[in-house]
């Protein structure tokens, strides 16, 4: 029974950990990221378990599976790699939702086992160990959905501001009356057409409103 608890604690204590340091900083979405380190932790801790413990995972596999063992190693592989892939950017949506598929997938090998009273651990209490087994694994589901799906924009780059060209102004004017929100980052058009960031002097000429008039709208 002691697995359950162990992967709860991997799951929440980097989430807990990561909150506190954002309500430090005054930066209260820092819990997605622990939430996000804590599900990598946990398909690493699954990952080893298929390379320490092998005979007792292969076990949980039914006698019909051909290649056991090697099947267990192959999953442990795949496992480690999502753990990996999930803290990479560019991988983090893709590998989440791997990471829903093998939940999913992998779970009637833990109803087999408790059923049977056979493998590591809480599945050889038997069918009862489903009634602790079914709720974590739930969980372990929406963990993989909340951090590894749904919040993977969260870590893409922020929001930009919107220039628009304004009438009377030359080249650009920002929005209503050549002001910006300041608690959006600004995004320049490039010449040729890559955008970029404005720099300081040339932000503060475009924020500045000219009060004389344009020379084109006066006439």
């Amino acid at each position: 029974m002691t697995t359950p608890l162990i992967i709860v604690a991997i799951l929440l204590l980097p989430t807990l950990l990561a909150a506190a340091i954002g309500s430090i900083l005054r930066q209260p979405s820092l819990y997605r990221l622990g939430g996000l380190i804590g599900l990598s932790a946990a398909f690493t801790f699954f990952a080893v378990g298929h390379f320490v413990m092998t005979d007792g995972m292969t076990e949980m596999l039914p006698p019909f599976v051909p290649q056991r063992p090697l099947l267990v190693y192959a999953t442990g592989v795949l496992e480690a790699l999502l753990a990996i892939a999930l803290l990479v950017p560019s991988w983090r949506k893709t590998a989440g939702q791997i990471c829903l598929v093998v939940l999913v997938v992998f779970f009637p090998v833990n109803i087999y086992a408790a059923v049977n009273g056979i493998g590591l651990g809480g599945h050889q209490w038997g069918p009862v160990y489903l009634l602790v087994r079914t709720p974590l694994q739930l969980l372990l589901i929406a963990w993989a959905y909340w951090f590894g799906v749904r919040e993977s924009s969260s870590f893409s780059a922020p929001p930009t501001a919107i220039i628009k060209k304004g009438p009377g102004r030359d080249p650009l004017s920002l929005g209503s009356g050549g002001r910006i929100d300041s608690n959006l980052p600004v995004v320049d058009s490039h010449p040729c057409g890559a955008p970029g960031k404005l720099a300081p002097k040339t932000l503060a000429r475009f924020v500045e409103r000219d009060s004389s008039p344009d020379p084109h709208t006066s006439k």
